[in-house]
């Protein structure tokens, strides 16, 4: 059953469990019997695709062809977006970097206070690193900086990724760096 949205019967039941509960105990057992589970069926053989998730800091999307820009400034970003499976819904979940690569390993929004990366005991969680894993890829983490930076190496390396940051770059092919990170084009 593909995923859809919820029908106007359950859109009621949900309006009629929150005016209804007075607590919030109460309401969890209330919301637990609405309609969330969804069973997927594949429609053939699982297929082996090469996934990349691409996190770059700072990119908005007008400045992708895909989404209107005609001025060529991500001509490899836009042939990938051409070739691939291109999530045009998904946006920033905070004003740090280390929020969204919280959500996209992790599927969570922020949560407040600190990022999950840089708290204590963050480790073993359910990440789509180790759903890969289990999968049988080999699910890296690529940094151009150090991934000490933001406790990111930690985070990573205990939810299932190996993680490659600058420190394995051969100082020969290096064009650029500074405090933040080696040149896109050095990865």
């Amino acid at each position: 059953m593909p995923l859809s949205a919820p029908s106007t019967r359950a859109t009621r039941s949900s309006r009629r469990t929150r005016s209804s509960t007075s607590s919030p105990a109460t309401a969890a057992a209330e919301v637990s019997r609405l309609p969330f589970e969804r069973t997927i069926a594949a429609r053939g053989p699982e297929k082996r695709l090469n996934v990349v998730l691409i996190s770059v800091e700072a990119l908005s999307a007008e400045f992708l062809a895909a989404f209107g820009n005609r001025e060529g400034l991500t001509p490899r970003l836009d042939r990938l977006a051409g070739e691939g499976m291109l999530f045009t819904r998904l946006y920033a979940t905070g004003t740090r970097t280390v929020r969204g690569l919280e959500a996209l390993t992790l599927s969570t929004p922020p949560i407040p206070g600190h990022s999950i990366v840089k708290r204590p005991d963050n480790d073993r969680l359910f990440s789509l690193g180790e759903v890969f894993r289990q999968k049988g890829y080999e699910p890296l983490y690529l940094y151009g900086g150090y991934a000490y930076f933001d406790n990111m190496e930690a985070f990573f390396s205990g939810n299932g990724y190996t993680v490659i940051d600058r420190t394995a770059l051969k100082p020969e092919g290096i064009t650029y760096e500074n405090i933040w990170g080696v040149a896109d084009e050095d990865l």
